[in-house]
């Protein structure tokens, strides 16, 4: 497949081979179904533990206009010397945090990848590992970033969803009722990344990250709102799509590398 084509794999804990491929298939929103191929795995496991039932290739569909998807690895990493090393090894993109001490924060550095390595990838990201659909709102998407089109400073939020409202409406709030929000309101954002969380290998139950870009750390942190009004709109509506309690805490980061 040409483009922008993006491979998927069905597990099963269970066992069962015959998964009912459009009820899995529901659960992804950044696969556009209608231009998808779904191959039964002649090769039966990825591993001992990882029985791979369906491989699909698709490509990602965008609900939002003006908006650029790309399904993608994420990892995170207790260990930036290590995830430099995996980003170097898989020609990745790896977000590293910026604060002297990260035994505070949920992962030192996030690894952006593709790669056919998957085993060795997830073995390595010792926080976590995760297939995202990395929806880009404003600016050029990730994976087609040059060095002078790379934004500076990266606040990294965490989200884990809101329980009420269930991980699929929670992305879907997310994507399109969140984001054009973000916009209005981050006027200083140069650019602006939803890595919406389709399937998780290992580490905690996250639901997506979100990249907020600035042109230097000063404004992330001083001129992250455009107004106290706008700040008190974000919150009221993270809230509706996100556990804020639940959420990990920011991590301020740079492309490294």
């Amino acid at each position: 497949m040409a483009g922008s084509a993006s491979i998927l794999v069905a597990r099963s804990a269970t066992g069962n081979r015959h998964i009912n491929r459009a009820r899995w298939l529901h659960g992804f929103p950044g696969l556009n179904r209608a231009s998808y191929t779904v191959l039964v795995n002649p090769y039966q496991t990825l591993d001992s533990e990882s029985p791979i039932h369906y491989i699909v290739l698709g490509s990602p569909h965008n609900r939002q206009k003006n908006t650029m998807d790309s399904l993608i690895l994420a990892g995170a990493f207790s260990s930036r010397e290590k995830a430099a090393e995996v980003a170097s090894r898989t020609q990745g993109i790896n977000l590293s945090a910026t604060a002297g001490e990260t035994g505070h924060l949920p992962f030192a550095s996030l690894v952006l990848s593709v790669t056919d390595d998957l085993s060795l990838f997830v073995k390595d990201a010792d926080v976590g590992s995760y297939l995202i659909c990395a929806r880009t709102i404003k600016n050029t998407p990730l994976l087609k970033l040059k060095k002078e089109t790379q934004p500076v400073s990266i606040g990294i939020f965490t989200m884990v969803a809101n329980a009420d409202l269930g991980a699929l409406e929670s992305d879907r709030h997310w994507r399109d009722r969140h984001a054009p929000l973000a916009l209005e309101v981050h006027t200083a954002m140069t650019h602006y990344y939803q890595l919406s969380v389709l399937h998780q290998f290992n580490g905690p139950l996250w639901n997506g990250f979100a990249l907020c870009c600035f042109s230097n750390e000063d404004d992330l942190r001083n001129r992250f709102f455009n107004t106290p009004e706008g700040e008190a709109a974000i919150a009221r509506d993270v809230a509706l799509f996100a556990d804020p309690r639940k959420s990990p805490r920011r991590v301020i980061a740079t492309i490294a590398g």
